[in-house]
């Protein structure tokens, strides 16, 4: 759901996309470092994701 003004928008304008999630619910024990870790491991697949699109753009 989140992602579906990106996708709208990336789509009339040419543009690709990538959507990804830190999912860390507030449940028993855990707090703002789980929220932390959830982002950073968010951060660093997207991170991965972009550069191995680089690297086959760069192969062609």
């Amino acid at each position: 759901m989140e992602a579906s003004g990106i996708v709208a928008a990336s789509l009339r304008h040419g543009v690709g996309w990538l959507v990804v999630k830190a999912i860390c619910d507030w449940g028993y024990s855990k707090g703002k470092k789980e929220q932390v870790l959830a982002a950073g491991n968010a951060a660093q697949f997207a991170m991965k994701v972009v550069g191995v699109v680089q690297e086959a753009r760069n192969a062609k």
